[in-house]
């Protein structure tokens, strides 16, 4: 049985390994990919591989980039106030906006297949001032997701795993812009499918085991604030304004519009993409709102904790990691969090690229 140090230690080390693996591929891919194009590579196709993803990569892409380590906390946060109509209103409003990305974006790139970004679409529709105003947002709101996710996860270690909160976000932060300025949106599309992918086959590893382990009764009636409340059916107003909202200002995403092969891989992988984020932000939340409904959790509890403590045998043992368990949460959440940083600094790169850099070398973009 290891100390509070070793699992310190397990999880920096298996977690280090694990994102500089992630890198690795990119890397490597990154080579492969450049070879295949013959090194002819454009600043058009480095911040958009224009018509070259399949609907797989697509899909997955999708999902890793938009499911950051926001939802190891957000979802069961939500979930410990909002109840149970909260939970089912955030997770679906979490995938809907990729289907209307899908939807307008297919449209988009119908019309005006030559565009870079949707500030470049929004100047040649309605000129330069709404072209600037789109690009200031999307911007502004890119940054914002994107320190979120540095926060989240510097969080999670400090706060479950017990340790600095910097020593992670440098690393993934450091890793992802590596690979990201050496490969751009192609490089950043393959590492989401084999980061969904990872991500997806944890999270199924700890639904099974909350499945295998969660023997506490759920009562009835359920406690206050966790059944059918106000503020559950508020979030269908909400939380659907403003994750549309951050979700169409959001570079990161329209890129996969610019990547898809054709309108049926946009389509089919706005689809799945859109599924597997639903399904994984309910699961997350789910897990938090069965440990407030068990009593493993409380309003006393630590808020960025909330789902580990349905990891531990009865309520109120865990406050950081100490099983096996909880170093997959860790891990899970640091996979989730490099899928979501490295789309959303290619989607500052092609925002910054598509207004000033678009008639400049290659260099500038990277």
């Amino acid at each position: 049985m290891l100390n509070q140090a070793g699992y310190i230690a397990v999880c920096y080390v298996v977690g280090a390994f694990v994102a500089v693996a992630f890198a690795t591929y990119a890397f490597l891919f990154g080579v492969w990919w450049t070879r295949k194009h013959s090194g002819n590579e454009d600043t058009e196709a480095f911040i958009t591989a224009r018509n070259t993803q399949s609907v797989w990569r697509i899909g997955w892409s999708f999902y890793a980039g938009a499911v950051g380590a926001w939802v190891i906390v957000a979802p069961s946060q939500y979930a410990s106030f909002s109840g149970i109509v909260g939970l089912v209103v955030y997770a679906i409003a979490s995938g809907i906006p990729i289907l209307l990305i899908a939807a307008f974006g297919g449209r988009a790139h119908k019309d005006m297949p030559h565009v870079l970004s949707i500030a470049d679409f929004m100047g040649w529709r309605f000129g330069p001032i709404a072209k600037t105003l789109v690009f200031l947002i999307c911007i502004f709101n890119m940054c914002i997701a994107l320190l979120a996710e540095y926060t989240t996860i510097g969080a999670i270690f400090s706060d479950f795993v017990g340790s600095v909160s910097y020593g992670i976000i440098i690393l993934i932060g450091g890793l992802t812009l590596l690979y990201t300025a050496y490969g751009g949106l192609a490089v950043s599309i393959a590492t989401d499918q084999a980061q969904g992918i990872a991500s997806v086959i944890l999270a199924a590893l700890l639904v099974i085991y909350v499945a295998v382990t969660y023997r506490t009764p759920i009562p009835h009636p359920l406690p206050d604030g966790l059944g059918v409340t106000e503020a559950g059916w508020l979030a269908i107003f909400t939380l659907g304004s403003s994750l549309i909202s951050s979700t169409m200002f959001s570079e990161a995403v329209w890129q996969r519009v610019w990547a898809s092969r054709d309108r049926r891989a946009l389509n089919g992988g706005a689809a799945l993409g859109c599924v597997a984020i639903i399904v994984v932000v309910f699961l997350s939340g789910f897990g938090g709102w069965l440990a407030f409904v068990g009593g493993f959790a409380t309003f006393d509890s630590n808020p960025n904790t909330y789902l580990m403590q349905i990891l531990s045998p009865a309520p109120g043992q865990v406050s950081q990691v100490n099983s096996w368990v909880g170093v997959l949460v860790v891990l899970l959440a640091i996979i989730m969090n490099e899928g979501a940083v490295d789309s959303l600094q290619n989607g500052l790169a092609c925002a910054i690229s598509g207004h000033y850099l678009k008639n400049l070398p290659l260099r500038w973009t990277r």
